[in-house]
């Protein structure tokens, strides 16, 4: 069995523990099985927890990518290996920790109907552009591809980058969308919400502090809101008064 980590981590072992599905607020969200769907069997981020997620009918992954140091796109959450940091390790010394690249996926696994959410961690340089080359060399429909991060110099990278090719005729109409814990209002994001598709809002900051001007906002500009991370501990339905688009999920929604 192939596992994109070392161990089934402390998250998975944390999140399955007489797992029961949780109900959907509203029937037109998207379900996003977050790192896969794990479900106490698999590794975060394996290819197996992919096939899971979809087997189970979520709507879409969750995936966390990041560049290590000869230059690979890989598979794999946390920025560092015990004292190591991902980006300054060969992807020769990740080998042996069993964890995959997005050409592996892409090989072994995709399908074009498949819909995906990219999760990119880490520094920002250069690892936008390696990202698409990667999905240009396998004839991705970018209309499925949702990519995300908490980092703003990969999300400015991607904005440009977009920009770049809608001057040039390059239709790569993924959507770009920024991920905060922090407790941001209105006033704070204004500046961004004309470029990106979708924010990705922490359980607990929406919960504390729900901005009204902030939802409406997006919802006059079509930007999607998601939530992450739904599990027992975060159960979705203290968010039924709030206009959600998209659940990352732990566990199945019904």
């Amino acid at each position: 069995m192939l596992h994109n980590n070392i161990t089934i981590n402390k998250h998975t072992e944390e999140i399955n523990t007489e797992q029961e599905n949780l109900e959907i607020p509203r029937k037109d969200t998207i379900v996003i099985g977050h790192r896969g769907f794990p479900d106490g069997k698999y590794a975060d981020n394996s290819f197996e927890a992919y096939k899971n997620a979809f087997e189970n009918n979520f709507d879409m992954i969750e995936m966390d990518l990041q560049l290590c140091k000869s230059g690979e796109v890989v598979i794999y959450h946390d920025i560092n290996i015990g004292n190591k940091l991902i980006r300054d390790m060969n992807y020769s010394e990740l080998l042996s920790n069993n964890i995959k690249t997005l050409t592996d996926f892409f090989i072994q696994m995709y399908n074009n109907k498949m819909k995906i959410l990219f999760d990119i961690k880490g520094k920002h340089d250069n690892v936008v552009d390696k990202i698409l080359v990667v999905c240009d060399n396998f004839d991705v429909d970018y209309s499925n591809i949702y990519i995300s991060s908490f980092n703003k110099l990969i999300i400015s990278d991607l904005i440009k980058r977009r920009k770049m090719d809608n001057n040039n005729n390059n239709m790569r109409n993924y959507k770009i969308g920024l991920i905060s814990d922090n407790n941001f209002y209105y006033d704070e994001i204004n500046y961004q919400l004309d470029n990106l598709d979708f924010i990705s809002l922490s359980f607990n900051m929406l919960l504390v502090s729900y901005d009204d001007k902030l939802m409406d906002e997006c919802n006059k500009r079509k930007i999607k809101i998601f939530v992450w991370t739904i599990n027992k501990k975060n159960p979705s339905e203290l968010l039924k008064k709030i206009p959600i688009d998209g659940y990352i999920s732990d566990v199945k929604l019904t």
